[in-house]
């Protein structure tokens, strides 16, 4: 057998030894067409971030800031991509949850995941009962009849239901579904109401300065009078794209999709200076799965951002209206109305579906988040599998 002989097979990996799956075509196409195949756990995170922040405070930063707001929402957006990614990146190619990691900070072992998990423990019971509070009013709204609560307890009971009956896959098909047609009604509603596309791109990538509006301080001196250009600024970029511990329930869903080391555990030394010495390891192809997936994520969310501005922008800037409390949602509904009337219904179903998948996707991701803690305190991950 040749030297080149010798090289080629040591090239070919043990796959079922190393229990890397071995990566599919369609992650190694060259077709864009194909890569679709690979879009999943990014559905998942942009159907639950998006009715929070997207859907809600696009169009109100839209209606007092017009399209610079764009190139704000741009850059965070970026910014909170390269953090995903990096994770997934890591995971895939170690095996360890950045709560792993965290772990080994100077310090009593293991204080700065628990810290985290305590936040989260006191904030997301806060957020997701406000959700389907939000979700009851839009739907008396929407529908006409009922009161918030009845709504509000009849969509937590149906998520409920599905996240008891449904696996992860199910879960995945059904972000999917819900974040395509979401986009679909909204980038027809932002066509309809014919903005300057210039001014569109412009506001993307020419920054520029905000300032309150005259008419908002004047109309809404309650809302914008004590209340600074900071704080109004960082509300919405914090909420745009979600927040940290989203991106914590994202890297875990790596588990499932079994991509590259991520359903394997941390790898040790030798396994690290491996992958790191191979080019075509497996784990290493792996990573472009993660690419893939988180850039076609956060690009949906721009996009639906972009959506939201331009109908702050059309609509609700020249009546001289501020999405706020009890308004978040209704007054681009009335104001599309009068521009066409089936965009109402359009809107209408856009905004269900928003809030069905942050809904349906919000307990799975807590689940996520705090199923990763556990397995940083080996005892009891151990106990609990047993």
């Amino acid at each position: 057998m040749s030297h080149e002989q010798n090289h080629q097979k040591s090239e070919k990996y043990d796959l079922q030894q190393e229990r890397i799956l071995e990566p599919p075509e369609a992650l190694v196409s060259t077709n864009p067409l194909k890569w679709i195949k690979i879009f999943g756990p990014g559905a998942i995170i942009a159907s639950v971030t998006i009715g929070s922040g997207e859907l809600l405070f696009s169009s109100r930063e839209g209606s007092l800031f017009g399209y610079p707001i764009l190139s704000l929402f741009l850059l965070i957006v970026i910014m909170k991509w390269g953090i995903s990614y990096c994770s997934m990146r890591h995971m895939i190619l170690s095996g360890a949850h950045p709560y792993e990691r965290w772990t080994h900070f100077a310090g009593p072992k293991g204080w700065f995941p628990l810290f985290m998990v305590l936040i989260y423990v006191v904030t997301y019971p806060i957020w997701f009962s406000f959700l389907p509070g939000l979700l009851g009013t839009a739907s008396v709204w929407i529908f006409g009849f009922g009161d918030k609560y009845f709504w509000a307890t009849g969509f937590v009971t149906a998520a409920l239901i599905l996240l008891l009956l449904g696996t992860y896959n199910f879960l995945e098909k059904i972000q999917i579904i819900l974040l395509s047609l979401m986009l679909l009604f909204m980038f027809i509603a932002a066509i309809v109401v014919r903005p300057d596309w210039f001014e569109v791109f412009k506001g993307f990538f020419v920054p520029q300065s905000f300032q309150y509006p005259d008419w908002a301080l004047e109309k809404y001196p309650k809302d914008f009078a004590n209340r600074t250009l900071l704080a109004e600024i960082t509300m919405a970029i914090g909420a745009i794209g979600g927040a940290s511990f989203d991106y914590l329930g994202y890297v875990s869903f790596l588990r499932e999709k079994k991509w590259g080391r991520s359903h394997l555990g941390a790898a040790s030394a030798s396994q690290l200076e491996e992958i790191a010495s191979q080019r075509r390891h497996p784990a290493r192809i792996w990573v472009r799965a993660a690419l893939i997936d988180s850039i076609a994520s956060f690009v949906m969310l721009i996009l639906l951002s972009a959506c939201f501005v331009i109908l702050g922008r059309m609509i609700l800037q020249p009546q001289h209206l501020v999405p706020s409390q009890d308004n978040l949602l209704n007054y681009q509904g009335e104001f599309l109305q009068v521009i066409s009337p089936w965009l109402l219904p359009l809107y209408k179903i856009a905004v269900i579906f928003a809030f069905a998948g942050t809904l349906y996707g919000g307990p799975e991701l807590a689940y996520r988040i705090f199923s990763e803690y556990i397995r940083t305190i080996p005892r009891l991950h151990q106990s609990i599998n047993q």
